[in-house]
């Protein structure tokens, strides 16, 4: 593989993937978006910009959220942060902002290329907007800084009457393949990774 092939004619700069490849973030293809990567990344991933009480793992948010929607969306919820991947988890209030329209734009076009890669609809399933607000609230409650006064924070949806517990990232991370694999997804052999650098 000949990693410096066409890269002159890619939009922006690459970051090194998990993988073992590159991945450009502002010309986001398809083909270059691997379900490990998206496992280890958002395994390694901290929700509320690192502000929890303990480690708790964009993976994590994604797993639990594909077991709440209706069956056939069930993918769609996992993979309903796969750009996070690539560009992080901001939090909601930066990530609203009218400064923070390049991030959006990005965020769109990377999910644009996860459905493809991945065979989902482009548009967001209803029920999966609506889980991800319920798994805000219970997160806010359960895993947010201890410190948080999160009667202030705006939580559209009410919390799960369960609590959630953090699994540490190795977990999240292989509970987010079983879970792929689980909803149909095959997880291709590896091929030769190549040195960067």
């Amino acid at each position: 593989m000949d990693l410096e092939s066409n890269t002159t004619e890619r939009r922006g700069d690459w970051m090194p993937t998990f993988s073992g490849g590159r991945f450009w973030v502002l010309d986001p293809r398809a083909d270059e978006i691997h379900i490990e990567d998206l496992a280890h990344h958002l395994a390694l991933e901290c929700r509320f910009g690192k502000t929890c009480r303990t480690f708790y793992s964009v993976a994590q948010h994604c797993v639990l959220a594909s077991y709440l929607v209706a069956p056939e969306n069930a993918m769609w919820a996992l993979l309903h942060d796969a750009a996070e991947a690539y560009l992080g988890d901001l939090p909601r209030p930066i990530k609203q902002l009218p400064e923070m329209a390049a991030y959006r734009a990005a965020e769109a076009a990377i999910m644009l290329k996860v459905c493809e890669r991945f065979g989902l609809p482009a548009e967001t399933p209803a029920d999966v907007k609506v889980v991800d607000e319920v798994m805000l609230s219970t997160e806010a409650r359960d895993i947010a800084s201890s410190r948080a006064d999160i009667r202030t924070w705006r939580l559209p949806e009410p919390p799960l009457a369960q609590t959630i517990r953090a699994w540490p990232w190795e977990v999240a991370e292989q509970r987010f393949l079983t879970r792929f694999v689980a909803l149909g997804g095959v997880i291709e052999p590896r091929k030769e990774v190549v040195t960067i650098g």
